[in-house]
């Protein structure tokens, strides 16, 4: 949990164990105050990938907990991180309607709540 003001949450190559998905729950993310998941160490360790690359390892769900981000560290790898940001859907993350689970990649990422590049 993080305190007022702007939290980053970060995630570091070796955090995660091949075979098992390891499940952090965020209780207080907010736009409002700034607040950013990194996972830039985690999925480009050496800054060599691309963005578009980068997508393509994520993907997000909505559910009664929140927002679920699930992780792969590559493309045929299954899913080894799930953060799960409580008591979000996606028009709250967004500030939309009907947002799709594409939108919310693409708009943490443009309004700098998602860092997944080094």
């Amino acid at each position: 949990m993080g305190d007022a003001g702007a939290d980053t949450f970060t995630w570091l190559k070796g955090d995660t164990e091949a075979g098992k998905v390891a499940k952090d729950y965020i209780v207080d993310f907010s736009k409002s105050e700034g607040d950013k998941l990194d996972l830039s160490d985690l999925l480009d360790s050496d800054g060599s990938k691309s963005e578009s690359s980068l997508k393509s390892l994520l993907s997000v769900f909505q559910d009664s907990e929140g927002v679920h981000l699930q992780v792969k560290e590559s493309s045929a790898a299954p899913v080894t991180q799930e953060i799960v940001l409580m008591n979000h859907t996606f028009d709250s993350l967004t500030g939309g309607s009907g947002t799709t689970a594409n939108q919310v990649i693409d708009f943490m990422l443009q309004n700098n709540m998602l860092d997944i590049n080094k």
